[in-house]
């Protein structure tokens, strides 16, 4: 008798594992409608009923995953439903407001990531038919190639539009979501990092990501204002933030030394689409982003973790990016002197930071760990095939 092929088995336990990260951060009285909600679209999609039947050991083994984790979640995001699904769609877009999401959307937006992860199935069926359209990259749009900083904008306007909402009561990985976002954003001020890149970092998450599954603002609704409030090369790198995928963007940053490629790094989870819309500055900017977003959420310790060396990656990588843009002509030099400090200075002042020891130690020996940890993260990301692991071990979940 010839045995049974292997692929109706590998499908679902690649799903158990897409929805272990994915419930790391789920609010814990949204497990059992996930999984209901997850069920029906598989169906919905066509997937076979074998992936489907799935759910019910990716049910059990995220449980255990929470338990033995004791993560805290973003449970507020689902304790009240501001707006009904009857008055929002009544409402024209403009005058939506920013409002914390309801369970039927984390749910939704949950069950796509683990289908993303699973299958590289897109996420815009998660969103409505407006949001949709918008997530698309647009090839025409402005982009920024240079340090620009508006100097008559509030710095702090989009975590205040936040604050508006509610939506920083939000509980993130470690501690509040108020308290992260201005955690990135000082980590980016450490890096040096332009003031435009800065008030990206502060609103990053406002859109959501693939990682943080409750957006509060709207692609469709929100992007106009938040333009006029943190300003155009802000608003786009938070956009460009919450639709890039961070496994795949991951997943390069790993396979290839030196600059990103601007064409083929970036991938919209939400579409499947790459573009070459992307100056050098942007990816690299988006790279800054990524690191300051998950040094915010390490505690420093005796050695230095995959997590952190991991984000000292990106920041190196990174500053290879900015290089490489100036071989343009029309770029701006100061991003010679600000990759320079990048690569001298802050990737130092991270391994101090983050590494807890009263032995002193010369620059070099500094250097000398930093590149013994760069190179043992690297390796030990590298030989994780399975993409939800080696997010959880690149972003500090599992150490």
């Amino acid at each position: 008798m010839a045995s049974r092929p292997r692929a109706s088995v590998a499908v679902p336990a690649r799903v158990v594992v897409a929805v272990v990260a994915v419930a790391r951060v789920a609010p814990t009285q949204l497990v059992d409608k996930l999984f209901v909600a997850f069920e029906r679209a598989t169906r919905r999609a066509g997937v076979p009923r074998a992936l489907a039947r799935g759910t019910a050991r990716a049910n059990t083994v995220a449980r255990i995953a929470r338990a033995s984790l004791a993560a805290p979640g973003v449970a507020q995001c689902a304790t009240r439903r501001v707006t009904s699904p009857r008055r929002s769609v009544a409402m024209a877009s403009s005058e939506r407001a920013l409002a914390t999401p309801s369970w039927r959307a984390v749910s939704r937006a949950v069950a796509a990531r683990a289908m993303w992860y699973a299958l590289d199935a897109p996420c815009a069926w998660s969103l409505g038919a407006e949001d949709a359209r918008a997530a698309r990259w647009d090839e025409d749009e402005a982009t920024t190639s240079r340090m620009v900083d508006e100097d008559d904008l509030d710095d702090d306007g989009a975590l205040l539009r936040l604050r508006e909402a509610r939506a920083t009561t939000l509980t993130h990985v470690r501690g509040s979501f108020d308290a992260h976002l201005v955690d990135v954003r000082d980590w980016l001020a450490r890096f040096g990092a332009p003031r435009s890149v800065a008030r990206a970092g502060l609103g990053h998450a406002a859109y959501g990501s693939e990682l943080f599954p409750c957006a509060v603002a709207s692609f469709g609704a929100h992007r106009s204002m938040f333009r006029a409030v943190c300003g155009r090369a802000s608003e786009r790198l938070m956009f460009l933030y919450a639709t890039c995928s961070q496994r795949k963007f991951y997943r390069w940053a790993l396979t290839r030394a030196g600059a990103f490629d601007r064409e083929t790094a970036a991938v919209n989870f939400y579409t499947g689409e790459t573009t070459r819309a992307l100056s050098g500055f942007e990816i690299a900017s988006l790279a800054l982003i990524h690191a300051a977003d998950i040094l915010s959420v390490q505690t420093p310790g005796r050695a230095v973790n995959t997590a952190t060396a991991f984000a000292m990656c990106l920041v190196a990588s990174a500053a290879a990016t900015f290089r490489e843009e100036t071989r343009d002509g029309d770029a701006d030099a100061s991003l010679v002197d600000f990759a320079d400090a990048l690569e001298n200075d802050v990737l130092d002042d991270i391994l101090k930071a983050m590494v807890s020891t009263s032995e002193r130690k010369s620059k070099s020996a500094w250097r000398e760990l930093r590149e013994e940890a760069m190179a043992r993260a690297r390796h030990r990301l590298r030989r994780t095939r399975i993409d939800a692991v080696m997010v959880m071990r690149a972003t500090g979940v599992l150490n």
